[in-house]
C-alpha cells in the first residue's frame, strides 16, 4: 500500500483543486475556539458533504449518558438544543419515544435511569470519525491514507470503556504484565 505525499491534495477525496483550510476536528465540538485548531487542506465538496455527518457526530457525543461528566456538557446541550429548530425538534421527538430504564452499573447496582431510544443513526457519525482519522494521520505523519485504505470506527460500550482506558494508561506506563 503506497501513500500519497500531500502537497495542495484533499485528504479525503485526492482532488487537487477548489482547497480550503478546514478543521480536522470539527469546531462545532468545542465552546472556545483554539487558534492552535489542526487543519488540512480540503476540497469544496468533501467539506460540504460532511458537514451534515458532523452535526450527527456532535449531537451523538452531546447526547451520550458518557458525556454527562464533562464539565461542558450542559453548555453543549443548551448551544445544540437553543441554536438549531431542526435538532430542537428531533431531540423531543426522541425523548418522547424513548422508553425508560434502570441504569444498572457492570457490578449490577441500579443507580438510576435512563432514556432508551433507537431514533439515532450512527452511521454519519462514524464517517465524520472515519474522516477525523484520516485528517490526524495526514496531519501526523504528512502523508495521506490511500483512498482505498478503509478506516472503520467501532464503539466501545460504556461498560468497557473505562477498563479499556485503565489498561491503556497502565501499558503507557509499563505496568501491564503478559498473560
Amino acid at each position: 500500500m503506497s501513500k500519497r505525499k500531500v502537497k495542495d491534495v484533499c485528504p479525503y477525496c485526492g482532488q487537487h483543486k477548489n482547497l480550503s483550510k478546514e478543521h480536522v476536528i470539527p469546531r462545532t465540538l468545542f465552546l472556545v475556539m483554539d487558534p492552535k485548531m489542526v487543519t488540512v487542506d480540503v476540497c469544496e465538496q468533501c467539506n460540504r458533504e460532511m458537514s451534515s455527518n458532523i452535526r450527527d457526530l456532535r449531537n451523538w457525543i452531546v447526547l451520550s449518558l458518557e458525556s454527562v461528566n464533562h464539565p461542558d456538557w450542559e453548555s453543549h446541550l443548551r448551544k445544540l438544543f437553543d441554536t438549531n429548530e431542526a435538532t430542537r425538534r428531533w431531540i423531543e421527538q426522541t425523548m418522547d419515544d424513548a422508553e425508560e430504564a434502570d441504569y444498572v452499573t457492570p457490578g449490577g447496582i441500579v443507580t438510576g435511569s435512563v432514556l432508551l431510544t433507537d431514533n439515532f443513526n450512527k452511521e454519519p457519525a462514524r464517517r465524520a470519525l472515519a474522516r477525523i482519522v484520516r485528517g490526524l494521520y495526514l496531519v501526523t505523519t504528512k502523508t495521506a491514507l490511500p483512498l482505498d485504505c478503509t478506516v472503520s470506527v467501532i464503539e466501545v460500550p460504556a461498560e468497557a470503556s473505562r477498563p479499556l482506558v485503565e489498561i491503556l494508561n497502565r501499558l503507557r506506563r509499563g505496568k501491564v504484565e503478559s498473560r
